[in-house]
């Protein structure tokens, strides 16, 4: 639809479950999850096209895919996968290779790209609960990850970038973890100036950015 609400428009008809759009950088496509052979996979829908129905399935195998992320020059999408054990982040590519970008060793979920192609992603790694990582996806340093500076002993989730990808907003239980209860919260990307944007009763989560 429109951002003033109008024109709204059915991009999909289906009995299944489908969820978690979000924008190809071009806008050309709606990327989402769909449970349309009985579990989740990854499915893309053409914004443009008059039908509805006009969806191209993007993965199939018989682990679950939710949470689909772009990068911004759209030559990767990112997504959570369910393995036997716990939750990864996996990436497709341009020639349809899907592979693995966190270790299976801890859980991983919520991935998220920045303007300049940092692959952000929330992870047990180093915290009984769980942190924000970054993975660098392209260059020299590709493969390279670390923790960001986020409090280790509090549910830190949800990160989005902010469109200069200088600040991230992110969901945190830091502040009231004894009730497992969730604020919202804005960082400088090097960790610095936090700040608590909600402080009331209840949850708040998935944060975004107006562009």
């Amino acid at each position: 639809m429109d951002k003033d609400g109008g024109n709204v428009r059915q991009l999909t008809s289906h009995p299944a479950y489908e969820g978690a759009p979000r924008f190809s950088p071009d806008g050309r496509f709606v990327v989402f999850e769909g449970e349309r052979d009985g579990r989740s996979e990854i499915f893309r829908a053409e914004v443009a096209s008059g039908p509805i129905e006009n969806v191209e399935q993007l993965t199939d195998s018989v682990s679950r895919k939710l949470g689909p992320a772009y990068s911004p020059d759209g030559s990767i999408l990112a997504f959570m996968e369910r393995t036997l054990i716990r939750w990864r982040i996996s990436v497709l590519d341009a020639a349809g290779t899907i592979r693995a970008v966190s270790e299976d060793a801890w859980g991983a979920c919520r991935p998220a790209f920045s303007p300049d192609g940092l692959l952000a992603f929330v992870s047990t790694a180093e915290s009984p609960k769980a942190d924000i990582w970054f993975r660098e996806m392209a260059g020299s340093r590709e493969g390279r990850q670390w923790r960001f500076p986020t409090r280790p002993d509090a549910h830190n989730y949800d990160p989005a970038f902010s469109p200069d990808g200088r600040t991230i907003a992110f969901s945190s239980s830091r502040e009231r973890g004894a009730s497992e209860q969730w604020d919202i919260f804005l960082v400088d990307r090097n960790g610095r100036n936090l700040v608590q944007l909600t402080d009331d009763e209840g949850n708040d989560r998935f944060p975004d950015w107006r562009p």
